[in-house]
């Protein structure tokens, strides 16, 4: 499955903390924000499995992550594949006992392919 394009994202922290943002995935990377965080990394494809590894930094504001007022940190994440979804969870490298879950949803294909 091609999951290259635009998604819009939620996220559920363990910490009772919510939030939303957007996420581009293309050949291996991926890259998106929030209004205070971007997001930077690369993704593997296994089936209908994605396994993602971000980077979280803090470019806007006072820090305020979902997690607390952290400024940098890593995400790893897994999620299943099932259109129009991507749903999945994922904790904090530096801090393992933060966790999150999410959903995606896509947005937006890459040039050239057609909404379906």
């Amino acid at each position: 499955m091609r999951i290259d394009g635009l998604w819009g994202v939620e996220f559920f922290a363990n910490t009772d903390q919510s939030g939303s943002g957007v996420i581009a995935f293309q050949n291996g990377q991926c890259f998106g924000g929030d209004t205070q965080y971007y997001y930077f990394g690369k993704y593997t494809l296994a089936n209908d499995t994605i396994a993602v590894n971000l980077r979280v930094s803090h470019f806007h504001g006072e820090p305020s992550s979902i997690f607390g007022p952290i400024k940098h940190f890593h995400l790893s994440i897994t999620a299943r594949i099932s259109e129009p979804w991507i749903m999945g969870q994922g904790q904090v490298a530096e801090i393992p006992y933060q966790r999150l879950s999410f959903r995606l949803k896509r947005l937006e294909y890459l040039s050239g392919e057609k909404d379906r």
